[in-house]
């Protein structure tokens, strides 16, 4: 945030800052999120959010949106030190997970966290929502879609055509 500012010629204090983003934690998750996320649930894939933020803000932002008992578990970098996109982060919560890299799939809608992903053998889908755009000097991820209903059912669909 601060950074942002200051390449926007803002001043902007640690404190200010801080304010600015606390409403992050509550905003409401795409309406596409819930139902998305519970068919994913319901065809057996197992889900974990990762992030750059602290594991304090993913609980909150998870908790407000109603979408807690969807994921397996809530990874932070908070607990490598190690920010996305590095390879490790995304290795690191495959680890966590219990899984090989390529039996992971990422699903963002940021360019860079898909190029990073990829660049760690992870599998992954891009959700092409407004104004978001995929890194051009990475491979293309296997799924793109405009939102995550679409991306589920795609990746349920491709699954259940492996047997």
């Amino acid at each position: 945030m601060m950074m942002v500012a200051r390449n926007h010629g803002i001043s902007l204090s640690e404190d200010e800052a801080r304010t600015a983003v606390k409403p992050i934690r509550s905003l409401p998750p795409h309406a596409d999120a819930a139902p998305a996320l519970k068919a994913l649930q319901e065809a057996g894939f197992r889900m974990a959010t990762l992030t750059n933020s602290s594991r304090a803000t993913v609980d909150a932002q998870i908790g407000n949106a109603g979408l807690k008992d969807l994921f397996e578990d809530r990874l932070s970098i908070e607990d490598i030190l190690l920010f996305k996109p590095h390879a490790h982060a995304y290795r690191w919560a495959a680890h966590k997970m219990g899984a090989r890299p390529d039996e992971c799939m990422l699903i963002a809608a940021h360019g860079w966290d898909i190029a990073g992903a990829l660049w760690a053998g992870l599998r992954a889908a891009f959700l092409s929502r407004p104004g978001a755009q995929l890194y051009p000097l990475a491979p293309a991820p296997e799924i793109v879609e405009p939102n995550l209903s679409k991306a589920a059912g795609r990746l349920i669909q491709m699954e259940s055509q492996k047997g």
